[in-house]
């Protein structure tokens, strides 16, 4: 699955409406993940691509509000 299927398909049964911040989204995700058990370089890794992102669109973007295209 490509980055942009996977937009896709969090915009049409989740995305749209949310109040949730793109940096509240990351720590929510990196949380879920370290509860899981990967490992610290994974966690680093999403945080060096989130970050790039989040440099690019704010990381107090609404996630909703994000579009295709900015993920593209």
């Amino acid at each position: 699955m490509t980055l942009p299927e996977v937009v896709d398909f969090y915009v049409r049964h989740h995305g749209s409406g949310t109040n949730k911040t793109l940096n509240e989204l990351v720590e929510l995700f990196i949380a879920e993940k370290r509860r899981v058990g990967r490992s610290t370089h994974y966690e680093n890794s999403i945080r060096y691509y989130a970050n790039s992102f989040m440099d690019y669109v704010g990381k107090d973007a609404l996630v909703g509000n994000i579009t295709r295209k900015q993920v593209t």
